[in-house]
């Protein structure tokens, strides 16, 4: 049986990762709102929004990885991206409170960023090949268990317990 902190990990893995994608697609749309108002260089401004769009599907796929790189890889995306909407900002000379609501959002994500940096266990690709389904052993209590259920939980608890003797 699956150790209940190992599923709270996954539980806890994808929750920094919803929240990065929240903070990043928050930010990117906040930066394509204020670079319509944008006169010069609107080619180039495009151009680094599609960069950081990449940069944050490689983040989401390394957070997926449990990769450590993941987390400093963030916290720079976030960091480039408050720099991104300031010189955005200093162009348009305008919409300063989008701009403060994204500062602080770029701040907030690279500061989410900064906390996770060091943690969690890096792991690789093989390992998800290679990974066995977890068997949850006793979900429903026996006295709710109609008989078929009865019968099914039996044969998979047999089933567990003999390919454990095997290993």
């Amino acid at each position: 049986m699956a150790h209940p902190f190992l599923l709270l990990e996954g539980v806890f893995t994808m929750f920094k990762l919803g929240s990065f994608v929240v903070l990043a697609v928050l930010s990117l749309i906040g930066t394509l709102w204020l670079e319509q108002e944008l006169v010069r260089y609107v080619a180039w401004e495009l151009a680094g929004i599609l960069i950081l769009v990449l940069v944050a599907v490689v983040i989401a796929f390394g957070s997926w990885l449990r990769a450590k790189w993941t987390w400093p890889l963030a916290g720079l995306f976030f960091a480039v991206s408050a720099a991104n909407v300031t010189l955005i900002f200093i162009s348009i000379k305008e919409a300063l409170i989008p701009y403060l609501i994204l500062l602080g959002l770029n701040i907030l994500g690279f500061l989410f960023a900064a906390a996770q940096m060091g943690h969690g266990t890096e792991r690789a690709l093989e390992e998800y090949a290679n990974a066995q389904p977890v068997v949850l052993d006793n979900i429903m209590p026996e006295s709710k268990m109609t008989r078929t259920t009865r019968a099914h939980s039996r044969k998979a608890r047999k089933t567990t317990k003999a390919k454990r003797r095997k290993k």
